[in-house]
């Protein structure tokens, strides 16, 4: 961030320079054009203007990038800074971690929990099984000593 910072006044500094820079050439263009030979002046004309519609086109260029520059290095100066939202970040991921451990934990527990709800039911069903075959044979028995009671 402080190159950036460093690089925009280090800009605005070169842009007065070279403002300077383009009057001096076109002061020394003019002094050409009042001293200079009419012949001279009609041959370097052409020349003269090319190079000035050039350097005219360079510092357009030059302008239009710097303002770029300018502009994008005062949004990301005017950015917040990531650095608690990453602090953030990292305790949210920290919880979530936690989150998951506790989740698999209570997800084994739950599973031991349903084994041993099965166990128990297979357990009760077998018992009531049980049941209701020695009652069908205390039946049995209890119809066999009154058959035997009846017929002895």
């Amino acid at each position: 961030m402080r190159e950036l910072g460093a690089t925009a006044v280090e800009l605005a500094s070169r842009q007065e320079g070279s403002e300077e820079s383009r009057r001096h050439l076109v002061e020394q263009s003019r002094d050409f054009k009042r001293s200079a030979p009419e012949e001279l002046k009609k041959l370097a004309a052409p020349l003269l203007k090319s190079f000035q519609a050039e350097i005219d086109s360079l510092l357009w260029r030059s302008r239009e990038a710097e303002a770029a520059f300018l502009n994008v290095s005062k949004r990301i100066a005017e950015a917040p800074d990531p650095t608690l939202h990453l602090e953030r970040l990292e305790e949210t991921l920290e919880r979530l971690q936690d989150v998951e451990a506790a989740n698999q934990q209570l997800s084994e527990a739950l599973e031991r929990e349903v084994t041993c709800q099965r166990e128990h039911a297979d357990r009760d069903r077998r018992l009531r099984e049980a049941q209701l075959g020695l009652a069908a044979k205390l039946a049995e028995t209890e119809r066999h000593t009154r058959n035997l009671q009846a017929g002895g």
